[in-house]
């Protein structure tokens, strides 16, 4: 249980990081840059979960650090309560 919430929390650690970069790109993109929803879907993602069927930047940031979808933000936020709830109920 230790191993799973240490991976949860370093997946978590990623999307924060990641959403941060992200919306530093979207706050440096021209306007009308075609780049802006692919970014808007890629903080999407990270948010609500949403899978979406094209390349976005997320892709790319998760590729270069060989990640693999673990989840949204909130969702691994819930499984990492759930999981320190039950090592906390079984100390």
């Amino acid at each position: 249980m230790k191993e799973e919430i240490a991976n949860l929390t370093t997946w978590r650690d990623r999307l924060v990081a990641w959403r941060k970069t992200l919306c530093d790109q979207l706050l440096d993109c021209p306007p009308r840059s075609p780049q802006i929803a692919l970014l808007k879907l890629s903080i999407i993602r990270i948010d609500r979960d949403l899978d979406f069927t094209v390349h976005m930047p997320l892709d790319d940031l998760m590729a270069a650090e060989g990640a693999t979808w673990l989840g949204c933000l909130p969702d691994v936020e819930q499984r990492l309560k759930a999981l320190r709830d039950q090592v906390t109920a079984t100390s």
